[in-house]
């Protein structure tokens, strides 16, 4: 199942500090397995402690595409609605950074969604 979360590092030697926020793509087979890859994975990828890891929004694939928010948004787009301005949606640009795939079956799908959007 794919988890998606918004995380980030308090620690002072983040090197990714720019991009304020960064949205987290991941395989789990549950919400509590997700938690601890999240933490784990990141802390390697930016080499920081795993306690230095924040993240929130944790939500399955299913509750982004079931969620009220997300309007009329076709398919796989649906997991990457940031925001709605102007009566449409706005999704994550890329501006403060891309977000981390950190998928192994899933990941062609998301790519070509992410690679799809309306920008």
């Amino acid at each position: 199942m794919i988890y998606r979360a918004l995380a980030v590092s308090t620690s002072p030697t983040w090197a990714d500090r720019d991009c304020v926020e960064r949205r987290v793509f991941i395989e789990a087979e549950n919400r509590d397995r997700a938690r601890l890859r999240i933490c784990e994975i990141l802390a390697k990828l930016w080499d920081v402690d795993a306690d230095s890891i924040e993240f929130w929004n944790l939500e399955t694939e299913f509750e982004l595409n079931h969620d009220a928010f997300v309007g009329n948004v076709a398919g796989d787009h649906r997991l990457f609605v940031a925001g709605w301005a102007d009566g449409k949606p706005s999704f994550d640009d890329g501006t403060y950074g891309h977000p981390l795939f950190l998928l192994s079956t899933q990941l062609d799908r998301m790519m070509a969604a992410y690679l799809s959007l309306p920008r």
